[in-house]
């Protein structure tokens, strides 16, 4: 099985430098990259990420605030923290977060790989056959979100028994089945709000739902404002024209 690890980092050379680091000396490591915190909920949702490398200086919300927030969700995931503070106030918060090291940069390559390396043997590993089910779930997810989906219409795809499949695949991806198949939805309604001009009722069956009036509810929910007011919002850099 591949790690997934994911960096959080607002400084785009450390990021991509990290990023090439560890992919070139660690080719079992799948490694993304985020610059805020934003946008390392979208791989949260939506990708099951068993390694957190996490700066602490963010902007809007701090690493540690983020990380008291994600334990609540993901309370096994594994975080190193790589920090430009030295404070020991941060140290013994990181430490209350449980998490699984503190490094302070700058830090050596052999020292990073090292951490990464321990850390990784505490990843509790799904058996191949497992793996590839939950990969061919994903993937029927992907190409038919907006269609009626059940959890139990996709078990008997991947065959796998209801309840066991259920339970594998929050273990594997983070959230259970209903909240990674809304979650997908709402990530690309999102895209289609900002890519088309499409009505409010159009992107709503475009993305699985039988009524405008449940696919508002359901975005409001989780992105705290109706679709209509995501739109306007993101657009108004643009003064309001559509991309193309």
């Amino acid at each position: 099985m591949t790690i997934q690890l994911l960096i959080i980092e607002d400084e785009a050379i450390v990021r991509k430098s990290l990023k090439n680091m560890i992919e070139k000396n660690r080719q079992a490591i799948t490694v993304y990259t985020a610059a805020d915190v934003y946008e390392a909920n979208e791989y949260f949702q939506l990708a099951p990420i068993h390694v957190l490398i996490l700066d602490i200086q963010l902007p809007e919300i701090d690493g540690l605030t983020f990380l008291k927030k994600l334990r609540q969700k993901q309370p096994d995931l594994i975080v190193i923290i790589l920090s430009a503070h030295a404070d020991f106030s941060y140290a013994q918060q990181a430490i209350d977060l449980h998490v699984e090291k503190y490094l302070i940069k700058p830090v050596s390559r052999e020292a990073l790989l090292e951490v990464i390396d321990q850390s990784i043997k505490h990843v509790k590993i799904i058996p191949s056959a497992d793996h590839a089910s939950i990969q061919q779930a994903l993937n029927y997810i992907h190409t038919h979100f907006n269609e009626p989906l059940t959890l139990q219409e996709l078990s008997e795809i991947v065959h796998l028994n209801t309840s066991y499949f259920s339970s594998l695949f929050k273990q594997s991806v983070g959230v259970n089945f209903l909240q990674y198949l809304t979650n997908y939805r709402i990530k690309e309604a999102k895209k289609l709000l900002l890519e088309h001009n499409y009505s409010i009722e159009e992107i709503s069956i475009r993305v699985g739902y039988k009524t405008s009036k449940y696919f508002i509810q359901i975005f409001k929910e989780y992105e705290k404002i109706t679709p209509n007011q995501y739109r306007k919002q993101r657009h108004s850099k643009d003064n309001g024209v559509y991309p193309k």
